[in-house]
């Protein structure tokens, strides 16, 4: 609790308190620094807990290897890798997950994809997690080949793949595949997911699709801030957001109308924004 909360203090003395040695408590508290970026903190516990003579087990190995993910630090996400190893863990799959994305996320593809290959079951998680780094390191057509891989071997995509696939798309420009991915999440049931609604507008912005995309953002129930920013920055990109606002029936709404005027104003469309004003 306190290692979530961000009181570390407190947590480490709970932990340094503890009459008997508890990988539990180190656990804790090394996932605790990882999930809040603190990676340098997390791989000096576990370095702490390792010479204490206390072994790693499952849930301590994939925090500590997302340390050395925020870190970049492929030398000691080594290390724990032969620690994985030494201890039996390397085909626990939350383990063999972590291990694929911290030597992806540290560049080494090539092993992250030998160690993908060696886990004997591999979920959708597996495959989302080597999927979204080759997304994440701009290698698309990699990213969009694993995806038909996966589909290929029987696995069902999850709305993360699916909205990892569309920025896939996005940034290679592919209008084909994106609206042959875009009737899949249709199949699939997943296009009331927000994060793939507005990856989608945000794909068919960028590959000059605006009416498909003005069209996507027509379906989203309830849009958020970021369907909106998703959907704003696709229309400058085409100088029609003024437009949007009044297909979208959102003329009158405060926050749109504030938003109309300072952007007018900033431009220096003074008439504009005065007219808008009156509205």
């Amino acid at each position: 609790m306190y290692a979530k909360c961000r009181f570390f203090g407190y947590a480490r003395k709970l932990v340094d308190r503890s009459p008997a040695l508890d990988l539990v408590s180190w656990s804790a508290l090394i996932s605790g620094y990882a999930k809040n970026g603190l990676g340098e903190e997390a791989i000096l516990a576990f370095q702490e807990m390792h010479l204490l003579g206390l072994k790693c087990n499952e849930f301590a190995f994939p925090s500590v290897l997302k340390a050395c993910t925020i870190k970049k630090d492929l030398k000691v996400g080594l290390q724990v890798h032969g620690v994985v190893v030494v201890t039996g863990f390397e085909f626990d799959e939350y383990v063999a997950n972590s291990l694929v994305v911290m030597y992806a996320k540290c560049g080494d593809f090539l092993d992250s994809r030998r160690l993908f290959d060696a886990i004997p079951e591999r979920s959708v998680v597996s495959w989302n997690g080597l999927f979204s780094c080759y997304v994440q390191s701009d290698f698309c057509k990699e990213a969009v080949d694993l995806f038909q891989e996966m589909v290929s071997s029987g696995i069902r995509p999850n709305e993360f793949s699916m909205s990892g696939m569309i920025n896939a798309c996005t940034s290679l420009g592919d209008s084909g595949k994106g609206r042959k991915i875009h009737g899949f999440l249709i199949k699939l049931g997943y296009d009331s997911d927000p994060f793939s609604a507005n990856a989608l507008v945000d794909m068919y912005a960028k590959v000059g699709i605006l009416d498909d995309s003005v069209a996507v953002f027509g379906e989203i129930a309830h849009p958020d801030i970021v369907s909106w920013n998703t959907v704003i920055a696709g229309c400058v990109l085409h100088e029609q957001v003024h437009a949007l606002s009044v297909k979208s029936g959102f003329e009158s709404d405060n926050y749109v109308v504030n938003s109309l005027i300072d952007t007018y104003g900033k431009c220096g469309q003074i008439q504009a924004a005065e007219k808008v004003k009156r509205l």
